[in-house]
């Protein structure tokens, strides 16, 4: 027991430190409360950016297993934006991102939460125009429930062998021990994986292989 108890205490330290390093975290009113090797984040931060930076520190540090991020956006020395406002600088920029196709994501916005919606055609742009929005300032939430509407049509078994091919390319991952499967564009991976890093390593490949409609992340760390 003294030693689960070192280990938890030690990776709050180094939980901490991580958040006082990063500049692009304000962890004044930040608390880390951690069972095992479970971190949990607690308290406020002044941008939903930073929110997303604070969860990546905290998933970065050896030894976590997992980190739940109950951080609240909140910046009382600054007047919140109109939604109005809110809405108009997402739409500006991912119009000024090459990356996306603006014209086929709509943006909602409602009490800072922001909503996006419509279709891209692989899965990364998915993910890529949540980060892209995530940067406007005054936002507390993103809802993101665009579609993946692929313009190649691919079938099951490539898209499991482009993935597979991938990882076998990979300096840092073992295919062997990663499980891939696929239907209708849903992959499932499953399988052991050492670190975050190689966790994220895999997903990532998923992310960028085209035919690819969405992911089901049920990888363990070791």
């Amino acid at each position: 027991m003294s030693d689960n108890r070192e280990l938890s205490e030690q990776i709050r330290r180094n939980v901490v430190d991580q958040l006082r390093w990063d500049s692009r975290v304000d962890e004044a009113d930040v608390s880390v409360d951690v069972d095992g090797r479970d971190v949990t984040l607690r308290g406020q931060v002044p941008s939903f950016y930073g929110r997303r930076a604070a969860y990546e520190d905290a998933r970065s540090i050896q030894s976590v297993r997992s980190v739940t991020n109950d951080l609240k956006v909140r910046n009382p020395g600054v007047e919140q934006p109109a939604d109005e406002g809110i809405e108009k600088t997402v739409r500006r920029m991912l119009a000024w991102d090459q990356d996306v196709d603006e014209r086929s994501i709509e943006v909602t916005v409602r009490s800072g939460l922001v909503t996006l919606s419509g279709s891209v055609d692989t899965l990364w742009k998915r993910m890529y125009a949540e980060e892209v929005a995530s940067r406007a300032k005054g936002l507390f939430e993103i809802e993101n429930e665009l579609t993946v509407v692929p313009t190649e049509d691919v079938g099951d078994e490539a898209v499991a062998a482009r993935i597979v091919g991938a990882m076998r390319r990979s300096r840092s991952l073992n295919e062997n021990e990663i499980n891939v499967e696929v239907k209708e564009g849903l992959v499932t991976l499953s399988g052991l994986v050492d670190t975050w890093a190689q966790h994220d390593e895999a997903y990532r490949t998923v992310l960028r292989t085209a035919g690819v409609r969405a992911v089901d992340d049920r990888l363990i760390l070791r």
